[in-house]
């Protein structure tokens, strides 16, 4: 399980991990002593550490152990295709990304998922075909540190009428195909282009 913090990153895993001592990794392990409020200062500031690796017999339990730390966020989203072999993209922030966002109090994922789709590009037929791997990003908001939970679907939709929600910041949408999508997303980092690299 990978938590990224801009282009740095918790791995929390029960493998044993050999990494090079140049190549930016701390390595710890998790025996019961960990001092979350030192990792997670390392991560922040310390511009040598690339990743912190932990090795745990646990890792939800290790997981839930550091998100005591920050506030907990959860939203969905999806990566949409469509016939033509296309993906939907939104231009948000400066930056192309996948639509998404938070999920309502009471509301079930895959209908959150669906309903951000729909809201952040104007569209009005889609449709869940599989689930994805989740997403974890830390961030700072406000002062207060946040943990982003994304649960992220494989969605189908062949509207053509695209309308980005501008109060949202979304400027602009497109149907973009696979080689595009992964140029777009080559020199960026995180959480996004993993999905994108793993599920295209």
């Amino acid at each position: 399980m990978k938590i990224f913090f801009n282009e740095k990153y918790f791995f929390l895993t029960k493998s044993k991990y050999a990494a090079d001592k140049d190549n930016g990794s701390l390595l710890v392990s998790d025996d019961g002593g960990l001092q979350f409020d030192d990792l997670i200062a390392n991560i922040e500031n310390s511009p040598s550490i690339k990743r912190i690796v932990i090795t745990t017999t646990n890792v939800e339990s290790t997981f839930a152990l550091l998100a005591e730390h920050y506030r907990i966020i959860e939203a969905a989203g999806g990566l949409v295709k469509n016939d033509a072999d296309s993906y939907l993209l939104i231009y948000r922030n400066d930056k192309w990304d996948l639509p998404k966002g938070k999920i309502d109090k009471g509301e079930k994922i895959e209908d959150a998922a669906i309903r951000e789709v729909k809201e952040e590009c104007g569209i009005s037929d889609v449709r869940i075909k599989s689930t994805l791997p989740e997403t974890y990003h830390i961030y700072h908001l406000k002062g207060e540190r946040i943990l982003k939970r994304t649960y992220w679907f494989n969605m189908l939709s062949n509207d053509v009428k695209l309308l980005p929600q501008k109060d949202e910041g979304i400027t602009a949408i497109e149907w973009t195909v696979k080689e595009e999508v992964l140029a777009r997303f080559a020199k960026s980092y995180g959480s996004i282009k993993e999905l994108i690299g793993a599920a295209i």
